[in-house]
């Protein structure tokens, strides 16, 4: 019986740390570059935003699959391509594999570079959106993320108001779950002019998603930070800045607003310079990443948030946003930040967040490195706003610093001109 030259074949991608399937993001292409996609995915698929989410996205304009760890793929006989990517944590891989005519499995391994959950170390997506919960999960799996925060929203279609994703609100627990990773929905609250408000983690949904709407019109941002505080939530200020940040919101980071946001392709260089004149001016204010994914266009966790539980901690959803709300964060597109800071005993692992430091001896030490070494990057340690010491992302960077005053330290990450990872600061005293 003659072989078909193309046939379906089932393809399994293990951590080779246990070798079970584990869910990745994939491309299979001939070697003349024609994308093989896996059956029940798109070779063409939809990238504008709300439309046909989840499942598949565009990587510097190269198509991927996100599966669960099998698939099902039609593949002829000879050399296919192969690119496997499972977030930050795994080593990605970029192979050739010779599939033989009658041939209908193949199986591929992937290696994990560092495990950063053993530090107490857990990744999150604060902001995403059109995505159902299970397409969430299973993306978020893909990309090596612990948490995915989905978020409802008040969005126009033509003359008309609709609610995309409000009907799936959990608030303070997952609604579905793949591998590691949770999936959670909360609420986008749009300010119009004032800004738009993620209110992650509250009890029950605060309404309005808009404001203005009827009935609401003299509430204000205020009003939202302060009930979803109250329904046990954590107020992140998205796609900071909005606007000049100036004198009329400051009033906001006084106890209102508990982290800003680092979100998808902005660059945040606008928002680097914001969030340093709030912390000069002495408010404690966390920074956090989102993908503000809308579209196939937008990977999950990119940025993303790593945020650190309380030693012996068990993972939780909860754990994570009191995480976030300390301060313990570093935001990254790449980079895998290590930051600590001593006084010569008292050891601030990462960062001591939002609880001051006492500096005994009026002289902190701080240690930046990266767990992955790569010498493409450049570690900057940064007191107050200014690079104090920096360092190629192969080497640690040490350096005593003596303090007069209160202040803070952070470090951060840049590949050319480019920021890739910052923590949240330390706060001195």
């Amino acid at each position: 019986m003659e072989v078909p030259a193309v046939q379906v074949v089932h393809l399994r991608v293990n951590d080779s740390s246990t070798g079970m399937p584990t869910p990745v993001r994939i491309h299979l292409a001939t070697p003349d570059g024609r994308y093989l996609p896996p059956l029940g995915r798109l070779a063409d698929f939809p990238l504008d935003d709300g439309r046909a989410v989840g499942g598949q996205v565009l990587v510097d304009g190269k198509p991927f699959a996100c599966v669960d760890g099998s698939c099902e793929v039609r593949l002829p006989a000879g050399m296919i391509h192969v690119q496997v990517c499972k977030g930050l944590e795994y080593q990605p891989l970029q192979t050739t594999v010779l599939r033989h005519p009658g041939q209908i499995a193949i199986r591929l391994n992937i290696e994990r570079r560092v495990r950063l959950e053993e530090q107490g170390w857990f990744a999150g997506d604060t902001h995403a959106q059109f995505l159902s919960p299970q397409a969430a999960a299973l993306e978020g799996a893909a990309e090596g993320l612990h948490l995915v925060n989905l978020l409802a929203s008040a969005e126009p279609d033509g003359e008309r108001i609709t609610y995309p994703g409000l009907l799936d609100f959990s608030g303070q627990k997952p609604i579905a779950t793949l591998e590691r990773c949770q999936v959670v929905v909360n609420t986008l609250n749009r300010g119009g002019s004032q800004g738009d408000l993620a209110l992650l983690n509250a009890h029950r949904i605060v309404f309005p998603l808009r404001l203005g709407e009827e009935g609401f019109e003299n509430y204000t941002l205020t009003d939202w930070c302060r009930q979803c505080h109250r329904k046990g939530g954590l107020v992140v200020r998205v796609r900071f800045p909005h606007g000049d940040e100036g004198p009329k919101h400051e009033t906001l980071y006084h106890r209102d607003v508990d982290a800003v946001e680092w979100t998808g392709d902005d660059p945040f260089e606008a928002g680097l310079a914001a969030w340093y004149r709030l912390l000069n001016r002495g408010l404690r204010v966390a920074l956090v990443g989102g993908s503000g994914k809308r579209s196939n266009r937008t990977v999950l966790g990119q940025p993303r948030t790593y945020a650190r539980l309380a030693p012996g901690e068990p993972f939780s959803y909860g754990a994570w946003i009191e995480a976030v709300r300390a301060g313990r964060t570093f935001v990254t597109r790449g980079p895998l930040l290590r930051f600590e800071v001593d006084d010569g005993g008292l050891t601030s692992s990462a960062q001591a967040g939002k609880r001051m430091m006492s500096v005994q001896g009026d002289v902190l030490r701080a240690h930046v490195s990266l767990w992955i070494p790569e010498g493409t990057q450049r570690m900057e340690l940064v007191h107050n706003g200014e690079v104090v010491a920096d360092a190629a992302g192969d080497q640690i960077l040490e350096r005593e610093l003596v303090f007069d005053s209160p202040g803070w330290l952070a470090a951060r990450c840049r590949q050319g001109n480019q920021l890739t990872a910052h923590t949240s600061p330390v706060y001195v005293t």
